[in-house]
């Protein structure tokens, strides 16, 4: 006959450790109402799931609080029953959550001979012994489990702000697609295919980085098929325009108060707005009525901005032009006739692109896009329209500095730059 005895308790490096770590602990530093918090936002981390949270924030209340103290002992003794009852658990169910927190290193057993848990007071009503669950280990690794909140918060924001750029890049790119309908059909079909590819990669276990690649991928896509397009109705335009006679050519410059800037839009823009090459070769600089100085220019509310100052100027303030673009612009011109796409891409009407135009003139219509962008990607804003609509506004009443908030933000990114190196060093 062999006799099996019972070995109690399992015994584990980790629970050894964590044992180690509560005897350890410094009390007084944390309270109970900051470990009850802990408790409740700890499933964010995928330590426990929701019911082992309640446990524990059970436990962290059972205790009380003078007992998180410098000098106390927070060890709770309620048995299975009574917590199970109390989280609306059956007892063994109980017990095996309680595992889960002991090998998760977020409690310690304090056992007794006979693994019951007691506590004698002595005559003063002091704790002189106690047996039962151990939260000290929990207060040892606050600092370090608070962190693992944070930065599950912060993962979850990104992924979040990745998986809306994702989806306004493909909303914008289906909008293009819808509209380039006469573009070379084996083109359309290459940008088409390559669209659908990039939506069967993307699921929702998909990671932040790719998200992210993925909308940049939509937005090249998007610029691609409208340049294309674009390009290929100006050129037929173009074509159409210079075969009029320079009278005729300047005739339709100066007085006809309807031109018609693209076909595929089907949208009217006014005279004072010029003519907007979309091709991105130019946007007709001289047919405005800034730079040709003809009578109607008091149809313009104020001078148009960006005169003195860079692009560089510009392209530090707004570093998401990059990334929109692919490449930074590198003159006023080239900007411009990035114009139309920056609309289309952030979701800027044609209506709003053309009164921004002519209200603030080709360049801070141009800059006031990239203002838009780069609050957009910082997500200081979430309706470009509404935004531009309210730069047009304080345009029209003389309120608006646009140079200066360009500046202002280039100011800003230059300290922040310049602090990065000290903070590595202070901290190295």
């Amino acid at each position: 006959m062999v006799t099996t005895y019972s070995r109690g308790r399992r015994q584990t490096d980790a629970r050894a450790f964590y044992r180690k770590m509560a005897e350890e602990a410094e009390l007084g530093a944390v309270t109970r109402s900051q470990l009850q918090v802990l408790a409740k936002d700890l499933p964010q981390t995928g330590l426990v799931n929701s019911t082992e949270a309640m446990l524990l924030v059970t436990l962290v209340h059972s205790a009380p609080g003078p007992q998180f103290e410098a000098g106390g002992l927070p060890i709770v003794f309620k048995s299975n029953a009574t917590l199970g009852f109390e989280i609306g658990k059956s007892p063994n169910h109980t017990g095996a959550l309680l595992s889960r927190l002991f090998d998760a290193g977020l409690i310690a057993m304090r056992d007794s001979g006979n693994y019951k848990r007691f506590a004698r007071r002595d005559d003063a009503g002091n704790l002189a012994a106690v047996s039962g669950i151990d939260l000290r280990v929990l207060i040892a690794r606050y600092g370090e489990l608070n962190a693992l909140v944070v930065k599950a918060r912060s993962d979850r924001n990104a992924r979040e702000a990745a998986w809306s750029e994702y989806r306004g890049a493909v909303r914008q790119l289906h909008l293009v697609l819808s509209s380039v309908k006469d573009l070379a059909s084996r083109i359309l079909a290459t940008v088409e295919r390559r669209f659908n590819i990039i939506l069967a990669n993307v699921s929702k276990k998909s990671t932040t980085a790719q998200i992210g690649r993925a909308a940049r991928l939509c937005r090249r896509l998007a610029e691609r098929a409208y340049g294309l397009n674009k390009g290929r109705e100006d050129s037929l335009a173009s074509g159409k325009i210079m075969s009029r006679t320079p009278k005729i050519r300047d005739h339709i410059q100066t007085t006809n108060l309807n031109q018609l800037v693209s076909r595929s839009e089907g949208a009217w823009r006014p005279a004072s707005a010029g003519p907007v090459v979309l091709n991105g070769a130019s946007f007709a600089r001289g047919a405005w009525d800034e730079r040709r100085g003809e009578a109607n220019s008091s149809l313009r509310t104020r001078p148009e901005p960006g005169r003195a100052m860079q692009i560089e100027t510009l392209t530090a303030a707004c570093p998401a032009l990059k990334s929109w673009l692919g490449k930074a612009p590198t003159s006023w011109p080239a900007l411009i006739d990035k114009y139309p796409l920056l609309c289309v891409l952030v979701g800027i009407s044609a209506d709003g692109r053309d009164q921004a135009a002519s209200v603030l003139g080709q360049t801070g219509a141009a800059m006031a896009a990239a203002l838009i962008i780069e609050r957009r990607e910082a997500g200081e804003i979430k309706s470009a329209g509404g935004f531009m609509r309210a730069l047009i506004e304080r345009a029209m009443t003389g309120d608006l500095h646009l140079e200066k908030s360009i500046y202002a933000r280039a100011r800003m990114r230059l300290e922040v730059a310049r602090k990065v190196p000290d903070s590595g060093t202070s901290t190295a």
